[in-house]
């Protein structure tokens, strides 16, 4: 899950409905360009069918949490989840 404040002293709080939408297209956005691909990843993707591997999964937790959320890497690497599983 991706979560919004992501400072490691401070407990990050969950995304609200309303910014679902926006976490989701970031983290597609950030995923992409981390990819290598024109554009951002497509929320149905799966990030290791795209691409990913744990190297990335790395980078893109580190990206993330420099725009101010938290995901776990690990969350990324779970073969059932989806770019937009993970923004919810």
């Amino acid at each position: 899950m991706l979560l919004a404040g992501g400072e490691l002293s401070g407990a990050p709080n969950d995304v609200a409905a309303g910014d679902a939408e926006e976490a989701g297209q970031l983290l597609c956005e950030v995923a992409g360009r981390l990819l290598g691909l024109s554009g951002a990843v497509r929320a149905d993707a799966r990030f290791g069918e795209s691409g990913g591997s744990s190297v990335l999964a790395a980078r893109l937790g580190f990206e993330l949490k420099r725009l101010g959320w938290h995901l776990p890497t690990e969350a990324l690497l779970r073969s059932d989840a989806t770019m937009a599983s993970e923004a919810l």
